[in-house]
């Protein structure tokens, strides 16, 4: 492990670009989180990798250590409130652990930045999903990034606790199953079928709306992170020729 992201975790804190001490709770991933990271990084040989929401730079941290060690090139980061909320903490981060010289910062909100990227010709092996969440943001952030990403690359949505998170993973799994498969290390074991079916009642109480979102998510005890793999491409004539393809979620 890198030492600066053992040092902040020991101490819960880290300090923003002007000297304040700042907690890294709550708007920063866990220990196992950033470790998964890491893993899925490191195993898939990602060279290339973007990330929307910075904060603090746990994240970026722990995907920029898993790129140098892979030979990669550039880790993207675009988050508008790097320097106004954090005070360019995340950045600061990075430079501390030797880590920016592989690594590019966009203020800006991640539907400009992801543009800007797919304008420059970009392509990508991993995304990490984890900037504004409410839903049209995520599926936004989703789709933009998916127009830069090639068979194999990896894609994770943090906080799947969220109904937002859930709404895009349901998305996915109902629309885009021939493109994406959900990796099974964010699932941590189904919950049996009483438990399962208990789940799935509460949540369609929450939501009478949300059936799908709650079937998924009832059936399997997902961790904080939805992890899926690109399997296939989908050329614009085909999809453009399947204009009216739909199905609920």
């Amino acid at each position: 492990m890198n030492e600066v992201i053992r040092q902040i975790y020991q101490t819960g804190k880290t300090l923003d670009a002007e000297g304040n001490e700042i907690d890294i709770y709550p708007v920063s991933i866990k220990p196992t989180e950033g470790e998964l990271l890491y893993l899925l990084v490191r195993e898939h040989h990602v060279q290339r990798s973007l990330e929307t929401g910075m904060a603090l730079g746990l994240s970026s941290l722990h995907i920029c250590q898993a790129l140098l060690e892979n030979g990669g090139t550039q880790h993207v980061s675009i988050d508008p409130w790097q320097e106004r909320w954090f005070k360019n903490a995340g950045v600061r981060n990075l430079e501390r652990a030797g880590l920016a010289g592989i690594q590019r910062t966009l203020y800006c909100p991640s539907h400009e930045g992801l543009a800007e990227l797919i304008r420059e010709g970009n392509r990508f092996d991993f995304a990490f999903i984890d900037g504004n969440h409410r839903f049209e943001y995520v599926l936004t952030d989703f789709f933009l990034a998916d127009k830069m990403l090639s068979p194999g690359a990896v894609v994770v949505f943090h906080d799947t606790w969220l109904p937002s998170i859930r709404k895009v993973i349901a998305f996915l799994l109902r629309n885009l199953q021939d493109r994406y498969a959900m990796l099974p290390c964010c699932v941590n074991r189904s919950p049996g079928t009483l438990a399962g079916l208990g789940r799935f009642l509460k949540m369609v109480v929450n939501d009478p709306r949300d059936v799908s979102p709650a079937l998924i998510f009832g059936r399997r005890m997902f961790t904080n992170m939805g992890v899926f793999q690109k399997i296939a491409e989908d050329p614009p004539e085909t999809t453009d020729l399947a204009w009216d393809f739909y199905r609920s979620f």
